[in-house]
């Protein structure tokens, strides 16, 4: 959610209570998370610099 204030919850938060209710995997999480980019209102160019930085912070992160 982008609503913390009326939601009392954080993205994090999200993240975890979906991994665990449907018993994603780290990977299936991380994919989650990546594809959400391509729903943002960023401009194209944005877009991909954040999906290069994703992707080479699942090297680091998912090894």
């Amino acid at each position: 959610t982008d609503d913390k204030g009326v939601f009392c919850t954080n993205l994090s938060q999200e993240y975890q209570l979906a991994a665990s209710t449907f018993g994603l995997t780290q990977e299936a999480v991380w994919m989650l998370s990546q594809q959400a980019i391509g729903y943002t209102f960023a401009p194209e160019p944005i877009k991909q610099r954040l999906e290069k930085k994703w992707a080479e912070l699942k090297k680091e992160i998912l090894q």
